[in-house]
């Protein structure tokens, strides 16, 4: 299963570059065992199954309120959005973000230049992605990033309990619109 999720979440441009070698590993194949075998072999096969499950569910139009209608469930979202999807994710793509774009009221589209694929944005040994995002979260159309240590995702948190959504920072979640 690892090998699967090696070929989407990595970028082929990733791949034809090798930079599997900037993390040391001597060979494709050494990089495909230590760092995607390895992860998915350590993993309960249950979690995983959920992990799909939670993919295959999770529409927010699916309830009585939005009856299946997604663009009711995306333009009923009253706070502002940032989408952030990177142009070489395989998993969600800039074209699905673009398509859910003009269904939400408050929200901006910065795409994250990064060959890194799924794994863009992640502050681990890519510098490039890490300097993008400070640079172009913060004050985008007036949404603000996230504070040192805290997740991507702000939801009115500092404004007391059972304050409305301020901001919603989606770098990826699954596209439902196509």
């Amino acid at each position: 299963m690892g090998r699967i999720y090696a070929g989407w979440a990595m970028s082929q441009t990733w791949y034809r570059q090798e930079l599997w070698r900037s993390a040391g590993h001597a060979s494709l194949e050494d990089y495909l065992v230590a760092s995607w075998e390895g992860n998915f072999l350590r993993r309960d096969a249950n979690d995983l199954l959920a992990h799909v499950w939670t993919w295959q569910h999770g529409d927010i139009s699916a309830n009585e309120l939005y009856q299946g209608k997604l663009e009711a469930a995306l333009g009923a979202i009253r706070a502002k959005v940032l989408l952030m999807p990177s142009a070489s994710d395989l998993y969600f793509t800039v074209a699905d973000n673009e398509a859910e774009l003009p269904q939400l009221r408050d929200a901006r589209l910065r795409v994250i230049p990064s060959v890194w694929g799924h794994r863009a944005g992640n502050p681990a040994g890519q510098r490039e992605d890490t300097e993008f995002h400070p640079a172009r979260s913060r004050g985008a159309a007036g949404v603000g990033g996230p504070p040192s240590g805290r997740s991507v995702f702000d939801f009115g948190a500092d404004r007391g309990e059972g304050a409305p959504p301020t901001t919603i920072i989606a770098w990826k979640r699954p596209s439902l619109l196509g």
